[in-house]
Parts: structure tokens; sequence; C-alpha cells
């Protein structure tokens, strides 16, 4: 999958990933979302993960709040802009994914269930993604044809 075709399919993957699990919790199906859970079992990572992904969802929201109103349509930010090139946003965002990858990658993905480690590869490969981003400036080309504040304020 291409990176562009990635960018539109995460947010939405976690999204109906968070759909489910609220479908889930008026059923009265839902999974434990604390950290102790049910210790060394399936469901214990499972839920972490979870909960990992939701962080994740959020704070990528409150990084990127164009995006949050433009691809997810979340009202919450409306009115507010990034200043992505600004050295303390890149600094925030490498140390979210920086922690997001090492709380992922500390769990183990063979004990999730097939969905899950779906989620697991999403996630890792997003992560990695952004932090490789991250290392290539184009903060200082803050105006180019594709994507720019300008061009995204006037479609």
């Amino acid at each position: 999958m291409n990176k562009i075709n990635f960018c539109i399919v995460t947010p939405i993957c976690f999204r109906l990933d968070r759909v489910r699990r609220s479908r889930d919790a008026v059923e009265g199906n839902a999974w434990p979302r604390s950290e102790t859970g049910y210790a060394g079992t399936r469901l214990d990572d499972e839920a972490k993960l979870a909960q990992i992904a939701d962080e994740y969802f959020e704070q990528r929201l409150r990084f990127f709040p164009l995006s949050a109103t433009e691809d997810v349509g979340d009202p919450r930010f409306e009115g507010a802009l990034e200043i992505d090139i600004a050295p303390m946003h890149r600094g925030e965002q490498a140390a979210l994914f920086g922690k997001i990858l090492s709380r992922v990658r500390a769990l183990d993905r063979n004990q999730l269930s097939k969905n899950d480690r779906v989620t697991y590869d999403v996630l890792t490969y997003d992560v990695v993604e952004r932090l490789d981003g991250l290392k290539f400036p184009h903060h200082l080309l803050p105006i180019h044809q594709m994507e720019s504040v300008p061009v995204k304020l006037a479609q």
C-alpha cells in the first residue's frame, strides 16, 4: 500500500476499532482497560494494545487539528492550527512516537488475536513511518505544491 493511501486508511482503522470496542462495551463485552488487566493473558496484551491505539489516535488529533477536522470530522479541533514547522512541535512528535513505539514493541505480538495483530502491525508501521519522516527536514520547505497550510486552506 502506498504512503498516501496508508495515511488515509490509518485513522479509519483506528476509528473502526474504537467503534467496535464501543459497541462491545454497550453489549457488555468490554475488555479490561487497566494496565494490570488479567496479568499474563492474551486479553491483557490486547487491552494494552487497545489503550495504546486510543492514546495514539487522540494524540495525533491534537498534533494535527486540521487532519482531525478534515479527515476524521472531529469538531473538537475546529479553529486550531498546528505549527508543524516549529522545533518544539517536531520534538513533541518524536517523543510521542518513540514512546508509543516502545510500548507497542513491549507487547507479545504472537499472543494477540488475528485482528489485534493487524492493529499492532498498522500502528507499528505508522509510528515508524512518522519517526522516519521527522528525519527529513520538510519543515524547512513549508510551502510546496502538494501539501501545505495554504493549499489546505484553499481547498
